[in-house]
């Protein structure tokens, strides 16, 4: 095989991994609002967004998984620590696939 040849493979076979790994990667979503209701036996926190006065609130219901990120006033907390109306923000790994 000469030396462009393999150069050439070479060149393929790392433009294959870098498609692979782009397709793969994930991206981290935080999403920020008020606690409505936790449920720490279900993994689930329902959190509220638009505080603002005048703004519609939106309530939307998380399932907890283990690579989720809690915190409150700058600090990582568990799904058991998170009491109703704490101002929470939850960060988690989304596939862009999804």
């Amino acid at each position: 095989m000469s030396k462009k040849s393999v150069q050439t493979v070479v060149f393929v076979l790392i433009a294959l991994c870098v498609a692979v790994g782009l397709a793969s990667a994930e991206e981290t979503v935080t999403v920020k609002g008020k606690a409505v209701k936790v449920d720490a036996r279900a993994g689930t926190l329902i959190v509220s967004k638009g505080q603002k006065a005048g703004a519609e609130k939106q309530e939307s219901t998380f399932r907890i998984v283990a690579d989720t990120k809690i915190v409150r006033d700058g600090n990582t907390i568990r799904l058991e620590q998170v009491e109703s109306r704490d101002m929470v923000a939850l960060s988690v790994g989304v596939s862009k696939d999804a």
